[in-house]
């Protein structure tokens, strides 16, 4: 087996954009919301380079902070360095089964399958961090809207506003209810009726416990509606708060499985990140239109622009295209090392694993 040449242009694309596209959108979104709420402060608009130089620099942070990496999606069972680790080999003249993975791909795997690695490792932390820029900024926005409705210039909120407000609340509604169905539908594509439901039972019960479903469900409706009436600033930032933050923390860390070797964290399943996130969105929209009036930066394109924003992240939650052609190429890559196992062995010089290196 003849095995690709390495070439470093393969990789400058895709760490360029992986790059560019994330700190552009950070510095995008702190435009709108500068836009939005303090039009007299600093924005990209008035220093172009400024603001190029800016969006560079949170690239290369986020770029190296990497932190798609250490999400759940990572844990996969599918991950070539765990393919590696099963094949008793002393990984350790590598410094470790992952530099063995990153060596391989290099100098070893075919350019096509390489090239699919590294872009669709790239459009995944695009994705992930792009979900949570895009959320967490809309959410914030729009929960201002309605706990401080007062914030920033008095542009005057109109009917039309409050519409715009409630279709995304319904939106969100609209969103997880689709996220549901579509994940009942993936699931009966491999069980019968009855076997479906037992499997839709195991995946909730996967994703949330009774007490964090109890809680996740009564705090966050009492604390809405505690703001409801009286409209005090705690309340209504509590009813946002609680579900943002779980979803924040559950959709990058996933669940725990102790249990199980091959993958001990799992992602949660795409109804339960839907139900988190549209939570938080729907109640902050919903705040945000019981308060904006005449004294409320939030305008009806604003608002319609940051309920449009809100619900691209639902949609990424709901669909998972990045994750699944992550997981994909995982599956592709190990699927070739499998083929391709006593050639790659030769090739790196791997020896087998003795009793005294073998882990336990």
């Amino acid at each position: 087996m003849a095995f690709a040449d390495l070439s470093s242009s393969s990789f400058a694309p895709f760490e360029g954009i992986r790059i560019l596209l994330p700190g552009t959108l950070a510095i995008t979104l702190y435009g709108a919301i500068v836009a939005t709420y303090a039009p007299s402060a600093a924005s990209p608009a008035d220093n172009t380079l400024a603001a190029v130089i800016a969006a560079l620099l949170l690239g290369l942070v986020l770029l190296y902070l990497d932190v798609p990496a250490k999400a759940a999606a990572y844990h996969s069972p599918d991950l070539p360095s765990r393919e590696l680790q099963n094949w008793s080999i002393d990984s350790r003249p590598y410094n470790g089964a992952v530099n063995l993975y990153l060596v391989m791909l290099d100098v070893s795997f075919p350019p096509t399958i390489r090239s699919r690695a590294l872009y669709t490792g790239a459009m995944f932390r695009i994705g992930f961090e792009g979900i949570y820029l895009v959320g967490l900024g809309s959410i914030g926005v729009l929960l201002t809207g309605g706990a401080f409705p007062e914030a920033g210039p008095a542009r005057g909120a109109t009917a039309a506003t409050k519409w715009v407000l409630w279709a995304v609340v319904i939106a969100h509604s609209v969103a997880f209810f689709c996220s549901a169905l579509a994940w009942f539908l993936h699931r009966r594509q491999r069980y019968d009726l009855r076997e479906t439901f037992d499997v839709l039972k195991r995946d909730i019960a996967d994703d949330f416990s009774l007490p964090e479903i109890a809680f996740l469900l009564l705090f966050p409706a009492e604390f809405l509606a505690w703001f409801v009436f009286t409209h005090k600033v705690f309340p209504g930032i509590a009813a946002v708060a609680i579900p943002a933050a779980a979803w924040a923390i559950l959709f990058y860390r996933g669940r725990d499985q102790k249990e199980n070797r091959d993958q001990p964290r799992r992602p949660l399943s795409p109804p339960g990140g839907s139900f988190l996130y549209g939570m938080a969105c729907a109640f902050a929209a919903t705040e945000a239109a019981l308060r904006t009036g005449p004294g409320s930066a939030l305008t009806t394109q604003a608002a319609l622009g940051w309920g449009f924003a809100s619900l691209i992240p639902a949609a990424l939650i709901a669909t998972r295209g990045h994750e699944r052609k992550l997981i994909g190429s995982f599956r592709t890559q190990t699927t070739w090392m499998r083929m391709n196992r006593d050639d790659l062995v030769a090739a790196h010089k791997l020896r087998p694993t003795s009793p005294l290196t073998r882990p336990k």
